[in-house]
């Protein structure tokens, strides 16, 4: 059985490790599914935590913009604001994808990133 680091990949944009499986999802064995999904279990945790510290930023960066009274920093604030919204939406499809052990009913890495 391979490293769980080998089968994720650190995403820094949205600050948790996603699958990366490299052979679908069938020819891992039972007992690998399982350690699979137990690690993605862990990843999947993190994400409401990671969603409150980005929300955290995008209220700071609203209260600066809406004070903001040059039309460049409110700008970039608000392309700050999108930015973060974007993570915090694919954190979310993220977190709704719950993988089981079914075989092929389990959902590839390929297909996983099409849901995004």
């Amino acid at each position: 059985m391979k490293d769980m680091t080998e089968l994720f990949q650190e995403d820094k944009r949205l600050g948790i490790a996603l699958p990366d499986l490299n052979e679908p999802w069938e020819k891992f064995t039972l007992q690998e599914q399982t350690k699979i999904l137990s690690y993605w279990e862990k990843q999947r945790s993190k994400i409401p935590d990671r969603i409150k510290e980005l929300e955290k930023e995008v209220k700071v960066k609203t209260r600066n913009m809406l004070v903001e009274n040059d039309e460049k920093k409110m700008i970039q604030l608000n392309n700050e604001i999108v930015y973060l919204a974007s993570i915090i939406n694919d954190l979310n499809i993220w977190f709704r994808i719950e993988p089981a052990i079914t075989g092929k009913e389990m959902l590839s890495e390929k297909e996983m990133k099409s849901h995004m």
